[in-house]
């Protein structure tokens, strides 16, 4: 009896012992859990600063890709203006080269001459009107246009021959 009262004694303090070491064991485990707690907080807190970062910069990606997209539109319709004034300024050429040509070949009469020189002022009022919306295009097409201006000077020197031709004629068929 005394032996297992021992027995008992002795497991009974081999319990207590292993009780306070859970005890312990418990309170650093609750501690650990607490800065396990603490620093998902922390993770939480910081994917969120993340997250709203990622957000900013895919708005400010997208705004980007937008712009983008636009100036793209705008470039490929300033590329297709100066190809359409590139070929404008082809057929206005070959206007005053043939204007040119019957003004220095004019056997018609001074009707006819008189014609000529309205369909020419009408070509001539048609370009300046073109030249005043071409102006206001990109200025990609400003070295266009100010060629276009030079052109139209031509033209008006073309004009102001012809009509001096024309002039002559008049005297010369009165």
């Amino acid at each position: 009896l005394q032996e297992r009262e021992a027995a008992l004694r002795t497991e009974s303090e081999t319990g207590k012992t292993e009780i306070d070491r859970l005890k312990g064991e418990t309170a650093r485990l609750n501690d650990a859990v607490r800065q396990a707690r603490g620093k998902a907080d922390t993770l939480d807190k910081t994917v969120a600063d993340l997250n709203a970062t990622l957000a900013e910069k895919n708005t400010a990606l997208e705004s980007l890709q937008e712009r983008e997209a636009a100036l793209k539109s705008e470039s490929e319709t300033g590329k297709t203006e100066i190809d359409r004034l590139k070929g404008e300024t082809a057929r206005l050429n070959d206007a005053v080269r043939q204007a040119r040509g019957k003004a220095d070949t004019l056997d018609k009469t001074v009707a006819d001459l008189n014609a000529t020189l309205a369909e020419k002022n009408t070509a001539l009022e048609s370009l300046q009107e073109r030249e005043a919306a071409l102006r206001t295009e990109s200025e990609t097409g400003k070295t266009e246009i100010d060629r276009l201006k030079g052109e139209t000077a031509r033209l008006n020197d073309a004009v102001r021959q012809a009509r001096g031709k024309a002039d002559t004629l008049d005297k010369t068929v009165a």
